[in-house]
């Protein structure tokens, strides 16, 4: 029975359990615990996000009931060129419970442009 045991609480205590907590998704698997929402932003070529961790060349803008949200986030599997401005679809997954972490995902870009000085 021992030799049951020691195997199973060892998987339990590493590698999928520990993933569930840090962003609510184990690999592999969409999402398990928390909520994922396709969201559509923009990525803006930008240097307000370069004092801060992470450091990125852009700034993300959202469309909310409350105007334009601006936000540093980084988007996963997303490869941004300086100079160009983006409209992306993102997967956002936001991990159970009263965490903060969020995790956004590229499905795709929809139109990529020339950035213009406002």
């Amino acid at each position: 029975m021992n030799r049951l045991l020691f195997p199973a609480l060892a998987a339990l205590l590493t590698g999928c359990a520990s993933q569930i907590f840090l962003d609510g998704s184990p690999s592999g698997d969409t999402h398990i615990a928390g909520t994922a929402v396709e969201k559509r932003v923009y990525a803006i070529s930008s240097d307000m996000c370069g004092r801060q961790e992470p450091v990125l060349p852009y700034q993300l803008v959202e469309r909310s009931r409350d105007g334009w949200v601006r936000s540093c986030a980084q988007v996963e599997g997303f490869a941004f060129r300086p100079g160009n401005d983006y409209y992306l679809r993102v997967t956002e997954h936001r991990a159970a419970g009263e965490s903060p972490l969020v995790r956004l995902i590229l499905k795709s870009v929809i139109e990529q442009r020339p950035h213009t000085r406002n």
